[in-house]
């Protein structure tokens, strides 16, 4: 085998472990946790929060609750928010931007008057 053949082939391999350690880390250390709290004294319906690669749907959020879950972005992206009120109106807000890199908290309240509050702690989660 020529000896350019044989770099050739030790890059590509150097450059595939790169990959792999890249996508672990970001699968392991990255995301970010959604909180959605209804501080309305109404019950909320068809709760979405979407980005470009992934959804989560709430059928019902009661006046006074809350609930969570992670959401992995795997691109640039940002949050937005759908849900309908008691008389049926569909509201939507966009939040945060996001991408792979990034990990934390976003927090979202919804009060009586369907405004959408959105507070956030992202931070880089690549190591410095």
């Amino acid at each position: 085998m020529k000896r350019s053949s044989i770099i050739a082939v030790v890059l590509i391999g150097l450059g595939l472990v790169i990959v792999g350690v890249d996508t672990f880390y970001v699968k392991v250390f990255c995301g970010v946790e959604i909180t959605i709290n209804n501080q309305g004294t109404k019950e909320i319906t068809n709760l979405v929060i979407a980005i470009r690669n992934a959804s989560e749907k709430i059928l019902k959020l009661g006046p006074g609750e809350s609930t969570s879950f992670a959401l992995q972005p795997t691109t640039e992206t940002h949050i937005t928010f759908t849900f309908s009120d008691s008389a049926g109106r569909v509201h939507e807000s966009q939040g945060v931007y996001l991408d792979r890199h990034l990990a934390g908290n976003v927090r979202i309240e919804i009060k009586d008057d369907a405004g959408v509050a959105w507070a956030e702690l992202i931070k880089t989660c690549l190591i410095d």
